[in-house]
């Protein structure tokens, strides 16, 4: 294999990273943790952003070029990250604002794996047809947490391959908080629309996000009717 080709590898393998931790991250969760759903997908965002930033700058390296996506944003992301990291060092204690415990996303540590984890995205996910692979991705990982949180609201089953002590109530998601579970599907609703008014491509993909549509509206509705029951 000459070194062209091993190139052409290494960066497949470091998108195909970041397609695994799209699917992975709302799904993942160890039963071994004082918080098992923020401390877990916490690890697994630096592992997957530090795997596919070293595979990527290796590919950088064997070609001998930098590329870096011009756009407003990561001026205001560096921005960003220096007044977090400045202000960590005038904190009470400084390795709590940089690390934390390891799941806080409020660290200069999470910020960082995040703005990294964008750049990464935006410098692999560089084609059309690339973009839609990973908002299928992110979109079937969607519909299998909505499928297990069905499950556990409706029909009471608790999943083998969830661990234990995370689907306590009726409530409880493979995202976080019921707020956090929201916030998400909230995100999956606006990413579908927006894929299904812009996307002229296959139907099936764009029946897709109009079923990812529909479940957005029915979790915010069933969202709205528990907090009515709850109050009334």
């Amino acid at each position: 294999m000459d070194e062209s080709a091993r190139t052409s590898v290494l960066e497949s393998v470091s998108r195909l990273v970041l397609y695994a931790l799209v699917f992975l991250l709302p799904l993942f969760a160890l039963p071994f943790a004082l918080n098992p759903l923020d401390l877990s997908k916490s690890l697994l965002l630096y592992f997957g952003v530090l795997l596919s930033g070293l595979l990527w700058l290796i590919v950088r390296l064997q070609k001998g070029e930098f590329t870096f996506p011009k756009s407003s944003i990561f001026l205001g992301l560096l921005a960003l990250l220096i007044v977090y990291l400045v202000s960590s060092f005038f904190s009470s204690s400084i390795p709590l604002s940089l690390i934390g415990p390891g799941y806080n996303t409020d660290t200069f540590a999470f910020l960082f794996f995040g703005g990294a984890g964008l750049f990464l995205v935006s410098s692999l996910i560089d084609t059309e047809s690339r973009a839609i692979k990973f908002y299928i991705t992110f979109f079937v990982s969607a519909l299998c947490v909505f499928i297990v949180q069905l499950l556990n609201v409706v029909f009471n089953v608790k999943l083998g391959i969830i661990p234990n002590g995370i689907l306590t109530t009726s409530t409880a998601n493979l995202i976080g908080g019921w707020n956090d579970f929201g916030i998400f599907f909230g995100l999956v609703g606006l990413t579908s629309l927006i894929f299904f008014e812009m996307y002229p491509g296959r139907k099936i993909l764009k029946a897709l996000s109009l079923i990812l549509c529909h479940l957005w509206f029915s979790h915010a509705c069933f969202s709205r009717l528990s907090v009515f029951t709850i109050f009334f």
